[in-house]
C-alpha cells in the first residue's frame, strides 16, 4: 500500500511501487523510500509486494484403491525483485490461479497412487508440484519457495481399519517373537535332557563297572583265604543285592535306573528258590572258567544268563 501526494509516493518497505506513464504505460519500479515524480507526465500506478507470501489449498480427492482423502497443502511463493512489472502485469488475482495450478496438480496426482502410498510420498508428491508449478510461476514473474502437503485426513472409519491394520501386524510380529523364544527354550532343554542322559549313562557305566572291579577283587580275595565256601559266598551276595533293592524302594519309592527289580513269585514264574539255583549256576560257570585261564590279570568272563533260564 502506497501513500502517494500530488508530487510524491511513499512506497513502505518489502514493497516496489509501479510507476506509469499518463498513457498508461509502464514507466519504472518505484523502490522503497520517498520517491518523488513529475504529475504531469506520471502517475503511480500501485505496488506489489516483494514479501513471501503463503498461500493454504485444501482438496479432497480419491485415491487409486477408492478411499476419499482430505488433504491441506501451503503453497509459499513471492514476486521476484527484478520482474515486479512482470509480476503486476501478466496475473491478476495471483492468489487464486496459483491456487488453481496446486489443486490441478493434485487432482492429477492423487488418483494414480493407493492411500498408503499417499501417505508414505507424501514428499515426493509435494516434490513433483514442487518442479512443475515452478516453471509455470516464473514465466509470470514469481518464485515458488517451496511445497508442503500440511495434512492429509481420511473417513473415521477408514482411519480405525488402517489402525486395525496395523495393529494386526504388530501383533503378528510379536506372535513371531514368542514363537521363536519358545523354540529357543525348547531346544535348549532338549539339549540339556540329552546331556543329562547322557552323564546319567557314563555314572551307570561307570557304576557298573566298578561294581565288577570290586566283585572280581572279592571272589579272587575268598578264593585265595578260604574262609567261604563259594556256595556261601554266592548266597550273601545275593541276599546283599536283594536288600539293597528293598532299600531302593523303600527309600525313593521307585526303582532307580541303576536297580532292576524281579518278582519273587507270579503266575507261572519263579520263586526265590529257583531263581537263586540259577543265579549260583550261572555264577559257579564263571568261577570255573576263570580258574581255567593261566594268565594273570585275566578279567573273569561271566556266562550270560539266557532269556530262556529266566
Amino acid at each position: 500500500m502506497t501513500t502517494c501526494c500530488c508530487c510524491w509516493v511513499l512506497v513502505p518497505q518489502g514493497s516496489a511501487g509501479i510507476m506509469e506513464q499518463v498513457g498508461g504505460q509502464f514507466d519504472d519500479v518505484v523502490p522503497p523510500g520517498l520517491t518523488f515524480f513529475n504529475p504531469c507526465a506520471q502517475k503511480v500506478s500501485g505496488a506489489q509486494s516483494l514479501k513471501v507470501q503463503i498461500l493454504r489449498c485444501e482438496l479432497n480427492a480419491v485415491s487409486k484403491d477408492r478411499a476419499s482423502v482430505f488433504v491441506k497443502c501451503a503453497v509459499i511463493y513471492r514476486a521476484i525483485p527484478s520482474q515486479v512489472h512482470r509480476s503486476y502485469y501478466s496475473m491478476t488475482g495471483a492468489a487464486d490461479q496459483i491456487r488453481s495450478y496446486v489443486i490441478a496438480n493434485l487432482r492429477g496426482l492423487l488418483p494414480e497412487k493407493t492411500l498408503d502410498e499417499i501417505f508414505t510420498e507424501r514428499d515426493h508428491i509435494a516434490s513433483t508440484i514442487r518442479k512443475s508449478l515452478a516453471e509455470t510461476l516464473a514465466n509470470y514473474g514469481f518464485e515458488l519457495c517451496d511445497v508442503l502437503l500440511e495434512d492429509i485426513d481420511v473417513r473415521g472409519d477408514i482411519r480405525n481399519s488402517m489402525n486395525q491394520q496395523v495393529y494386526q501386524r504388530y501383533n503378528r510380529q510379536v506372535e513371531q517373537h514368542l514363537g521363536d523364544i519358545q523354540k529357543i527354550h525348547q531346544i535348549a532343554a532338549a539339549e540339556a535332557q540329552a546331556e543329562a542322559s547322557r552323564l546319567r549313562g557314563v555314572g551307570t557305566a561307570q557304576e557298573r563297572s566298578a561294581i565288577a572291579t570290586a566283585f572280581q577283587q572279592s571272589m579272587d580275595g575268598f578264593d585265595a583265604n578260604g574262609s567261604m565256601k563259594f556256595a556261601e559266598l554266592t548266597a550273601l551276595m545275593l541276599m546283599t543285592q536283594y536288600f539293597d533293592m528293598v532299600n531302593d524302594i523303600t527309600v525313593h519309592g521307585k526303582v532307580k535306573p541303576s536297580s532292576y527289580y524281579f518278582p519273587l513269585k507270579q503266575g507261572g514264574g519263579l520263586d526265590r528258590g529257583e531263581l537263586r539255583e540259577r543265579l549260583k549256576r550261572t555264577l559257579q560257570q564263571g568261577k570255573e572258567q576263570h580258574q581255567q585261564q593261566s594268565a594273570p590279570n585275566t578279567t573273569v568272563r561271566r556266562a550270560p544268563i539266557e532269556d530262556a533260564d529266566l
